[in-house]
């Protein structure tokens, strides 16, 4: 090897089955944007385990995605922001999403305020698109899906 590090991307934290082949369409377009400009650019997104901090940390991180827990907990001031993609999703704002709260069917949370959803260690925050998938593994393992009601000032529900 000569010394030189290739540059690594990935976009790990939202890449998990129908949405794989919509991020590589979506990095085949960066790339090729990238490499029109003179940016050396991988020829594929690093996935699996080294798609999280091993790339998030990595001297030869080129471009990532992560969630906002991770970066403000411990990427801010070490790798630059670029932007928030935008997923579309209905009745929300560009770049804004809707998280909810998936909690077992039997749980008394049901008609529990959102803050104590909130307050319990096993909560499971979900792009509301990933819920169609999710339903059915869940219903499985005796699961409900809770779309909790933010109460934003916009009164959108969208974060």
């Amino acid at each position: 090897m000569n010394g030189i590090l290739v540059p690594i991307a990935s976009l790990g934290m939202y890449d998990f089955g129908p949405a794989m082949a919509a991020n590589d369409r979506l990095w085949a377009g960066l790339r090729g944007r990238l490499r029109a400009v003179g940016v050396a650019a991988p020829d594929a997104l690093t996935r699996g385990e080294g798609a999280f901090w091993p790339a998030w940390e990595a001297p030869n991180l080129l471009l990532s995605q992560t969630c906002g827990y991770p970066f403000r907990a411990r990427l801010v001031g070490r790798v630059t922001y670029v932007g928030t993609p935008d997923y579309g999703v209905e009745g929300c704002a560009p770049g804004q999403y809707r998280s909810v709260f998936v909690v077992r069917r039997d749980d008394p949370a049901e008609s529990a305020l959102l803050q104590e959803l909130m307050r319990r260690p096993t909560a499971l925050v979900a792009w509301e698109r990933d819920l169609r998938h999710a339903r059915a593994a869940l219903a499985v393992m005796n699961f409900d899906v809770v779309v909790a009601d933010t109460h934003l000032p916009d009164g959108s529900g969208c974060l």
